[in-house]
């Protein structure tokens, strides 16, 4: 700062340009710290702004102090005001000692020589700030954070209601003096009239000689009134009148100065009230903030909880997935009939408007994306590279959207078939220091109880003769069936490409691309221990089923009505095995259709089975969509005890 105390023989010019531009850098520097008080998330990056606030608050104290700088005096005290208080506020919400706030109080009142040392002594407020951090506690901190800007609040409510008094009393006092101001100007102008009469009643008083102007009723006779002191009369009352006029004017001047003084005073304490507001709402929600990530984390726990006592019990794990309405539903004014209570809770209208609840392990409403279906669903992925059988099948009405669920498309819409392998690859990849992984891919359709593979073309097909065997390394296997390296995720993209195209579809009235058939791809994962040599295998059996359906709903004839007869068949033979494995009956019907058979080596406790529910929302639906979540609660109830691994062998 210039030192505004020596001016001599300096140019007074020069002079108000330094004051101006120290008033500008106090302004600028009081701006700066205004603005991060407003924005709190950036109060705690650094207090080089607060500081140098202080030292410009002392400074102008200073300067206050010499007769040098009365020019700038009202912008001084000014800025020495707003200091204070937007350093109070800082110290508030920091916690930093700067010599503004509760902590300077104490230290005024206790008299202690060592905590009243100057402010601006760097090493000593170092020395402070150091010995308050190692003391401080973040909770406490908060606390009484939130208590000071409490006290403020009240500080500043009660000096809002004195100010309100006051300017109460000020607004009386002036209502007073005008009522007075009123009464002597309406008896000052009766005695302008009075006087005014007497003198046109004397015939207007030439000559300076005594005229009667009226007789006043007085004691012992009457009075006469001289020309020369009506004059004089007349004056003083023009005198008394300007003189009010004066008072008057002097009075509303100091009001009306006054009223605005308070008035700012009283702006400035709403202000501070609702800053101090402000900042205790954004505390608040900082606090509700900090609340829900507790409780996303509780939640987050609670479910991997479930999760592995789900695992040790061996429980089929369910997810249900509704799709959104289609654009047809949406014309023809269909309902939708699902409500979601919670993220495992499943509401919905019966054919008979009777309202249903039920829970899954998981439900995902139509708005969930293909990436969070997958999320909850590679934990089980990764357990195929430790050597555990795993298998995944969609279920539900033909166009309840499990091809999607399993096949989905390109990009954000990859279903679990793509994201599956693109997880293995990268668990691969983690592991390669320590283990060495090859994955193969086959994929085969059963349609109308015949097994076809989809990677070879229908010639290969009809002259090879599929059967189902048990045993394996990984359990359940089919002869003759093709196996393709995979070597990276992008592989997989032309193998299912390949796949869908031999797959056998139609058209229904349900659906206008329905899979006629059901769709299983094994991917089977080989690894090897660089260390021990030994050998695990993982399998990983991701089944698309083909739809449910009334004939009557789809509408299908001939061949399509043979594989509709087909499908339903299949299906009713699997409700058979999840309601023999439900009750723990001796036998498990597993050989009553190809399906079952294949699925077998999973069903029977040797692999994690997660299945997933795919219903429709629309009203019309309802009936179908009752059978598929009641099959699902039962498949729920399936427990296979722990899963084993698959043995380990030594690499030959």
């Amino acid at each position: 700062m210039e030192n505004f105390n020596s001016i001599s023989h300096v140019d007074p010019n020069r002079i108000f340009s330094n004051e101006e531009t120290f008033i500008l850098q106090c302004q600028g520097d009081l701006a700066s710290l205004e603005y991060s008080l407003e924005h709190p998330q950036i109060i705690d990056q650094d207090d080089d702004i607060a500081k140098e606030c202080k030292k410009h608050k002392l400074d102008c104290m200073r300067m206050l102090e010499t007769d040098t700088h009365k020019r700038i005096e009202p912008e001084l005290m000014n800025l020495i005001a707003r200091f204070s208080d937007a350093l109070e506020i800082y110290e508030a919400m920091t916690g930093t000692d700067l010599g503004e706030g509760q902590a300077a109080k104490a230290r005024a009142a206790a008299g202690d020589e060592e905590m009243a040392e100057a402010d601006s002594d760097d090493d000593d407020y170092q020395k402070r700030l150091r010995a308050r951090a190692k003391k401080s506690d973040p909770n406490q901190a908060v606390i009484e954070g939130q208590q000071q800007v409490h006290q403020l609040m009240d500080k500043q409510r009660n000096e809002t209601n004195t100010l309100r008094q006051q300017l109460e009393e000020l607004r009386q006092k002036h209502e007073h003096l005008q009522n007075k101001y009123n009464d002597a100007k309406a008896k000052n102008r009766e005695a302008v009239a009075a006087l005014e009469e007497m003198h046109a009643a004397g015939g207007g008083g030439g000559g300076g000689g005594a005229v009667a102007v009226g007789a006043f009723p007085v004691i012992g006779g009457k009075v006469s009134l001289s020309a020369q002191s009506a004059q004089r009369m007349r004056q003083n009352a023009q005198a008394l009148r300007q003189g009010l006029r004066e008072l008057r004017d002097h009075h509303t001047a100091d009001i009306s100065r006054e009223a605005q003084y308070y008035a700012a005073q009283l702006n400035s304490a709403m202000a501070a009230i609702v800053q101090a507001g402000q900042m205790e709402r954004q505390s608040d929600q900082k606090a509700l903030q900090w609340t829900q990530d507790l409780y996303k984390k509780e939640l987050k726990l609670r479910k991997q909880y479930y999760n592995t006592i789900q695992e040790l019990k061996g429980n089929i794990r369910v997810y249900c997935r509704v799709r959104p309405m289609l654009k047809k539903e949406i014309d023809e004014g269909r309902t939708n009939i699902m409500t979601f209570p919670s993220t495992d809770e499943l509401k919905f209208i019966d054919a008979n408007g009777r309202p249903k609840l039920f829970e899954f392990d998981e439900v995902y409403p139509p708005e969930a994306p293909q990436a969070k279906v997958f999320e909850d669903t590679s934990p089980l992925i990764d357990s195929v590279v430790d050597g555990y059988n795993v298998c995944i099948f969609a279920y539900g009405q033909t166009g309840s959207g499990k091809t999607f669920t399993m096949g989905g498309g390109d990009g954000e819409s990859k279903g679990i078939n793509t994201r599956a392998l693109e997880r293995l690859f990268q668990i691969i990849e983690e592991r390669k220091e320590t283990e060495d992984s090859n994955v193969t891919v086959s994929v085969l359709e059963i349609y109308i109880e015949q097994i076809r593979d989809l990677l070879v073309s229908k010639q290969q097909n009809a002259s090879t003769t599929y059967d189902i065997k048990q045993g394996g390394p990984t359990g359940t296997y089919v002869t003759n069936l093709s196996e393709v390296k995979v070597n990276s995720p992008s592989d997989i993209h032309s193998i299912m490409a390949k796949a869908q195209k031999n797959r056998s579809e139609g058209s229904t009235n349900m659906n206008e691309h329905s899979s006629r058939s059901h769709m299983i791809l094994y991917i089977t994962v080989r690894t090897t221990n660089k260390q021990t040599n030994l050998q695990t295998y993982g399998k990983l059996s991701l089944v698309d089923l083909a739809g449910s359906e009334r004939l009557d709903k789809s509408g299908a004839v001939g061949q399509a009505q043979k594989e509709a007869v087909s499908i339903n068949k299949s299906l009713s033979a699997l409700g058979d095995v999840i309601s023999g494995l439900s009750q723990s009956t001796k036998h498990i019907p597993f050989r009553n259709s190809v399906l079952t058979f294949l699925l077998q080596d999973s069903m029977a406790g040797q692999a994690k089975v997660l299945m997933f529910v795919c219903v429709g929302p629309a009203d019309y639906n309802a009936s179908e969509s009752s059978s598929s979540l009641l099959f699902a609660s039962r498949a729920r109830g399936v427990a296979f005890g722990q899963i084993k691994k698959n043995a380990a062998t030594e690499k030959q």
